[in-house]
Formats: C-alpha cells, structure tokens, sequence
C-alpha cells in the first residue's frame, strides 16, 4: 500500500545529439520537455561541459529525443548508466558530454568535481544565500505537497551500525557559536498546537515507562544510608544528581550533612537515643510537660503560684511567655511540681 506522496510516476530517459559532432549526452527526467528548456536555459551561463556545447554551437545545432522511460528511481538510474555505457557518451572518451558514468548515485568524475567546486567557489555571498533560500523553499514545498522523501523508509541494520560507527568516530560537539546559532534559527518559528500536543503525550509516555523500568529494578528510592523510603510517589529532592527523600534532602541541604536527627525516630532506625534524651522523654511523657523549657527554681515556681496578677504581667517578670505561667499555675498537683523541679535541677 502507497502512501499519498508515494504515487507512481514515469520517469523519461532522453538523449541529446550535437549534429555538428555527433556528441551525445544522455539524461533523465520526470518532465523531459521541461527539462530540455532548462538545458537551454543554463546555456547562457554556463558551468558545466554539455552548457557550454550548447552555447557554442547553438540549441538549434541539438537533436532532442526520449529514448526509453522507467517505474522507479532505481530503475531509471540502471537504465541511465547502460545508456551512456551503451552509446560512449561519458566526456572523457570524446564521443559524449555526461561528466557522469550515469545513474544519480554514479560516481562523478574529476573534472566534474572540479567543475564543480569552480562554479560554486565564484558564486558571491549573496549569490549563495539566494540558492540556499531557493533550495530550502523548494523542500519545504515538497513536503508540504508530497510528504518527507524518506518518510515510511526503514534503514537496514548494516546502515543502522553505519550510522552510529559514523556518530562514533566523528562526534557532535556543541560549541557556544553552534547553540547560539541554533537558537536563532528557532526564532520566532511557532510550533502547529496538534504538533505540541504530540510531543508532550510523547514525552510522558517516555518518562512514564523510564519510572517503570527503574521502580522495578528498585532504583527509585532514598539513597541515605539506612532509609527505607521508595517508590515513585514520594516527592525527591535531587541533589548531585543523587535521590533523597524530603526529609534527608531538606537535612543535606540545610545542614550539608546527613547525620541522623534523633527526634525524628522514623528515619533514624538503628541508631541509639542517648541516656539523658531517653530520660527527658521519659519525664516529659510522665509529667507531659515539653522537655528542657522549664527554667525556674523551686522559690520562683512558688511566688508564681502564688502571685495573684495577670499571668501576662508574671510572663514579664520573668521574661517567658504566657503560656508558660499558665501552665505552671494549672499545675497545682505536688508530684507535677516536683517533676518540674527535678528537670530544672
């Protein structure tokens, strides 16, 4: 099944006869009449052999003629360097004017190349934007008309190796001038919205099935030592390139270490609470009273309790806060009292 840009078309072989020497010159086209006004055309500048025949002896000195016609490329390309091997016309057996054994993909001569590399070095500066201009619009038409010449092209695997050898032995390297260059010829282009959208479906998938493939391998998780934290719904923190979860992430960054906190029990397994952190727990849950905020002596903590004022103006005395006298006050039991002292003490 063809594609819309892949219709079937007749590609012409032609041959061009130079009666005054009976030189030939053997070509193909889609359009053969066209084609032969081109030749004509080019005469009048000049750049390569058969042009330059043309000029000198004049396009009325020319016999024009379709000699055969082909399906596909391919096929017009063996059949082009049968005809030139068939009728001698390369240029330099002296019987032809084809700078080229025939076939697009021919291997070129010498002086072809040379010619070449002649005209295209006397071409100025804005010769050469105007040709690059009309060469990149007449692609852009093409694919706006016919679709991509390679779209619905599958590479063999020799080619694949090809190419990534290719890639190997002369890598890319992106220097300033490239990226800044880069950049400016994505200016002010705007992507078709159908276009964004399929990229950013396209981007999701990929990223989905990259977490997939690591959660299964159990690369997503908390690389501190000792956390148990996985998966991919937890929020991470990437620091050097390495996965915290937020707990050690926020500490690695705050602190610029990852020594376990020993308040926080959760992401601190294996690690030993101290003696005095265990018995200010102990106290603390006993008297419920916040380990290490108590800070009065046993003859201050009766004339608070005995000091009738606001427990706003007490809090001044003492340079604490509200909340703090009032627990005291509420504390009238002996045993809550004595807990308290013994923190202090």
């Amino acid at each position: 099944m063809t594609t819309e840009h892949q219709v079937e078309r007749i590609i012409y072989l032609y041959k061009v006869t130079c009666i005054t020497n009976n030189k030939i010159y053997i070509g193909q086209s889609v359009d053969p009449t066209g084609r032969w006004r081109a030749h004509r055309r080019d005469s009048s500048d000049p750049k390569v052999q058969f042009h330059y025949a043309i000029k000198k002896y004049g396009s009325h000195n020319f016999e024009f003629e379709v000699i055969a016609c082909c399906k596909t490329q391919d096929d017009a390309n063996d059949m082009e360097t049968e005809l030139v091997a068939q009728y001698n016309s390369f240029v330099s057996s002296g019987y032809g004017y084809n700078a080229t054994h025939g076939g697009m993909n021919a291997p070129k001569s010498e002086a072809w190349i040379q010619a070449m590399k002649n005209w295209h070095a006397s071409l100025s500066p804005e010769e050469k934007a105007a040709r690059s201009k009309m060469h990149s619009e007449s692609m852009l038409n093409i694919i706006a008309t016919k679709g991509h010449p390679a779209q619905g092209t599958k590479r063999t695997p020799d080619q694949v190796q090809n190419l990534i050898q290719a890639r190997k032995d002369h890598p890319v390297v992106y220097t300033d001038e490239i990226r800044e260059r880069m950049s400016l010829a994505h200016l002010g282009k705007e992507l078709p919205a159908e276009q964004i959208e399929k990229m950013a479906v396209a981007i999701k998938e990929n990223w989905d099935k990259r977490l997939a493939e690591l959660e299964s391998t159990g690369n997503i998780k908390c690389h501190a030592e000792g956390c148990t934290v996985y998966g991919t719904k937890i929020k991470y923190i990437i620091l050097n390139e390495i996965r915290y979860c937020s707990t050690h992430g926020q500490r690695l960054r705050n602190t610029g270490s990852l020594q376990l906190n020993t308040n926080r029990s959760s992401h601190n397994k294996g690690v030993p609470m101290s003696e005095e952190a265990k018995e200010k727990v102990r106290l603390a849950k006993l008297g419920k009273v916040p380990p290490g905020q108590i800070q009065f002596t046993k003859e201050q903590v009766e004339s608070i309790l005995n000091d009738s004022r606001p427990s706003r103006l007490i809090a001044n005395d003492f340079n604490v806060s509200q909340n703090t006298i009032l627990r005291l006050k509420n504390r009238k039991n002996d045993f809550l009292i004595s807990i308290i002292l013994h923190i202090v003490e």
